[in-house]
């Protein structure tokens, strides 16, 4: 059973940082996340027991999918849904980040651009 004091605790732990959603998060919302998340987590991962009925409500409603009541426990829920999204398909979100070789430096040539440039300082900047 969590006791008022363990709440406080995950209430106090520290800046969240924030990885998804960056862009549909206004900077209010940004705020209140890095401020309470860690807390909000916790509850919705079972860590902490909730303590009152609103608290047992938005539990619920993370569990099962439903947009919960406060503007807190939405801006977690809108959160935790847009993580969830960029997770399952990163594609939609332009998060599909892969080398590509075909352009107009490769890799090596690059690589072998920096070299060349090296040895000609070198050669040309003695002292």
């Amino acid at each position: 059973m969590s006791t008022l004091k363990d709440h406080k605790a995950y209430r106090n732990k520290g800046k969240f940082e924030i990885h998804f959603g960056l862009n549909v998060l206004n900077k209010q919302e940004r705020e209140q996340l890095e401020k309470y998340s860690h807390w909000l987590e916790a509850l919705v991962e079972g860590h902490l027991d909730p303590l009152n009925k609103e608290q047992e409500e938005f539990v619920r409603c993370m569990r099962t999918g439903e947009i919960p009541e406060g503007d807190l426990q939405k801006i977690w829920y809108k959160y935790a849904w847009r993580k969830k999204e960029e997770l399952e398909h990163p594609e939609k979100y332009g998060l599909n980040y892969q080398m590509q070789e075909e352009g107009f430096y490769t890799r090596d040539g690059y690589k072998k651009m920096r070299s060349m440039m090296t040895q000609e300082m070198n050669k040309n900047h003695k002292i």
